[in-house]
């Protein structure tokens, strides 16, 4: 085992600036196989090591490319190839050969090994805890490589396509590095008609994001920015596909199209009317960051003007419901009947003063564009303004979008 990947390597493809006398020094005289091997994961080490030390040099540079790493993923491709035929008596090894479960942590190994399986259309070990690391390493990877196109396209499959284990296997520390990684790629995923975006991108996460369990879909969907999600038809593409394409039965399906597409156009369109019949004196409109997530617990409207405490908001728990509060008092909410396929809109819920207005809930529908019409506005606007109120229709005064290009005017100004 030693002698066929000792001899496989080719240190000739590596950047010149890093230092080979670790591998070189190697005590080829050693009689145990195990202790030849260590020495060879620990000098593969080093060279890796070295690599990760003058990447980040090389983008620290003001003139930034993909250069120097490119040659270190094909360099550590390369020690791959004649690796995995004996990873899985290597990982057996691990105590007689600890240099080897550092070497297989390293991201660029983990990216090495599954672009290897996947281009040889070969399945990985059945045992979760043998590629573990290997799988973390991965996800580190593409954490930090942006890459192009192709590279956000086999980003998406890589990471779905090899995802075997339990939503609970990987600490909140390691999901969350998975699920920033996926985020990062998956977020650029577009078709053929879309410009700017991985065309193969969407087409991948049909195929591939049923592997993910639940919890990880959840996850992704609130690395997703407010934002984009209002203004960005391929951003709702995406979401959609990522919802529609999962493991999750239909009624869950529904839930999260509901909640993180319906319900946020619908509370955007509302917004203006909301803010025009609830403001007084004591409060200011709220503008949010212009980057902000979907992982926050509220997304806020108004906050008082002597303490910038929120005072009215939409909360953002998952569920079939999402509701508007003041003061922390519920006025508003909005509810998907999934059996009537019917969205209610609700003021005054808990009270016997309930007034309801009914919306279309179209599961396959992710444009959304009937939310934006002005017939849909004009209901809202009768819908949430006070009756016989002079108050004019003003077409998207205040929404979402326009509070968080202020924010953004204003944090470019600083």
């Amino acid at each position: 085992m030693f002698n066929e990947i000792f001899n496989s390597i080719s240190l000739d493809i590596l950047p010149d600036n890093i230092n080979r006398s670790k591998f070189t020094s190697i005590d080829l005289s050693k009689l145990s196989e195990s202790e030849k091997l260590n020495d060879l994961f620990e000098s593969l080490n080093d060279l890796l090591e070295q690599g990760e030390i003058n990447i980040a040099k090389e983008y620290d540079k003001s003139f930034k490319t993909d250069d120097y790493e490119n040659k270190i993923i094909y360099f550590t491709k390369s020690l791959m190839i004649s690796i995995i035929p004996y990873h899985q008596k290597l990982f057996e090894k691990q105590f007689e050969i600890p240099s080897y479960m550092k070497f297989i942590r390293k991201r660029h190994v983990g990216y090495a090994y599954y672009s290897i399986l996947n281009s040889l259309d070969e399945n990985i070990q059945s045992n979760p805890f043998q590629v573990k690391d290997l799988y973390l390493g991965l996800a580190k990877f593409y954490k930090s490589y942006f890459g192009r196109f192709s590279d956000n396209e086999e980003a998406i499959e890589l990471i779905c396509k090899y995802y075997i284990f339990d939503d609970k296997f990987f600490t909140e520390n390691e999901t969350e590095i998975i699920i920033n990684a996926l985020y990062r790629h998956i977020s650029n995923a577009g078709t053929p008609l879309y410009s700017g975006y991985a065309f193969k991108g969407i087409s991948l996460i049909r195929k591939y994001i049923k592997n993910l369990p639940q919890y990880y879909i959840e996850q992704l969907l609130k690395e997703y920015g407010l934002f984009s999600i209002i203004n960005n038809k391929v951003i709702r593409n995406q979401v959609f596909e990522i919802i529609n394409t999962s493991s999750l039965n239909d009624e869950d399906k529904k839930m999260l199209k509901f909640f993180f597409l319906d319900s946020l156009i619908i509370a955007n369109t509302s917004n203006s009317y909301i803010y025009i019949k609830y403001k007084n004196d004591t409060v200011n409109p709220l503008y949010n960051q212009y980057n902000i997530k979907l992982s926050i617990d509220k997304i806020g409207l108004m906050e008082f003007s002597t303490n910038q405490n929120l005072y009215a908001y939409w909360d953002n728990d998952i569920s079939k419901t999402r509701n508007f509060y003041i003061d922390s008092n519920l006025l508003l909410a909005l509810e998907i009947n999934f059996k009537a396929n019917r969205i209610y809109f609700i003021e005054n819920k808990d009270t016997n003063f309930q007034n309801k207005m009914t919306i279309e809930f179209i599961y396959d529908d992710w444009m959304l564009e009937k939310y934006n019409s002005k017939e849909f506005e004009t209901k809202i606007y009768n819908f949430i303004s006070e009756k016989n109120s002079t108050n004019q229709l003003i077409y998207k005064e205040f929404t979402f979008s326009y509070r968080l290009l202020a924010s953004a005017e204003v944090n470019v100004s600083l």
